[in-house]
């Protein structure tokens, strides 16, 4: 969210964040969607030194989940993790 919030909009003087969130199955699916610029498509989410996207991969990882990025109109970075007892 404060990375959407931080680079999504540069030169754009509005734009929209969704965050979404459900139960499926025996996962949890949360995805924050943002309509700004988009993420470049050289960014590597294994190897770049931001903070926050660094912070992503961890708590992915801690969750046992997998991570999607989607580049096509703004980002969409979406979150699958086990929820059995959620």
């Amino acid at each position: 969210m404060t990375n959407a919030m931080k680079y999504a909009f540069e030169g754009k003087e509005t734009g929209a964040v969704t965050v979404f969130v459900r139960k499926k199955s025996e996962q949890v699916v949360l995805q924050v969607k943002d309509d700004g610029i988009g993420m470049p498509a050289e960014t590597d989410i294994e190897t770049v030194k931001s903070f926050g996207l660094r912070l992503l991969s961890i708590l992915t990882e801690q969750l046992d989940g997998s991570l999607e990025i989607n580049r096509k109109d703004g980002t969409t970075i979406t979150i699958t993790f086990p929820g059995e007892d959620v």
